[in-house]
């Protein structure tokens, strides 16, 4: 946070009651240890994303759970750049058991790393009256990223929970946040809620 400190004159204060939480991708191909596209460093955030589960849970603001899968004959943007997917239906797809999203909130199928793209998010938050999303999850530097991004244009107060998402690489990691608090959005911390 010091090293973003300098462009805190345009961050936002968050309203809960305005709020809604994104958790982005937190399932069994990024959080299994046994998976070759494993985390590593996912196992610092999941207690921190369960925590701040509770507080949107208890505030009983709206929560909205993406994953990325791709379905047989879809266009895959992912495969075309990775060499790799995660097919719709597969172990791999599924959201992570510590973090199972309750019957009341929203799972969202996304087939790229906008949570925007082809999908019912904006829709959703928008019959909410959603104002302001706090993103987490996986991984920051690609999807976390670029939902943050979408939802900046789109019109929303984003706020992102900074110790509850992560990438392969510390640098990446830090080099997404830094680019976010500059121009799109607000940094926050577990603390800080």
């Amino acid at each position: 946070m010091t090293n973003i400190s300098d462009f805190r004159h345009r961050w936002k204060k968050l309203k809960i009651e305005d709020s809604a939480l994104l958790v982005v991708d937190m399932q069994e191909y990024f959080l299994n240890e046994k998976s070759h596209a494993y985390i590593p460093d996912c196992k610092n955030i999941i207690s921190n994303t369960k925590n701040l589960l509770d507080i949107f849970r208890r505030n009983n603001r709206p929560i909205v759970h993406t994953y990325f899968a791709v379905k047989d004959g879809e266009n895959d943007p992912i495969i075309n750049w990775w060499n790799d997917t995660v097919k719709d239906g597969s172990s791999e797809s599924r959201i992570v058991k510590e973090l199972s999203p309750k019957d009341d909130e929203l799972i969202i199928r996304k087939p790229t790393y906008d949570a925007f793209y082809q999908t019912n998010l904006n829709n959703t938050l928008q019959s909410k009256n959603i104002k302001q999303i706090v993103i987490a999850g996986v991984l920051t530097n690609l999807c976390c990223e670029t939902s943050a991004r979408e939802a900046f244009v789109r019109g929303y107060d984003v706020f992102i929970a900074t110790d509850c998402m992560t990438a392969y690489d510390r640098d990446m990691h830090e080099a997404s946040i830094r680019n976010l608090a500059y121009g799109f959005a607000t940094p926050l911390e577990l603390k800080d809620l």
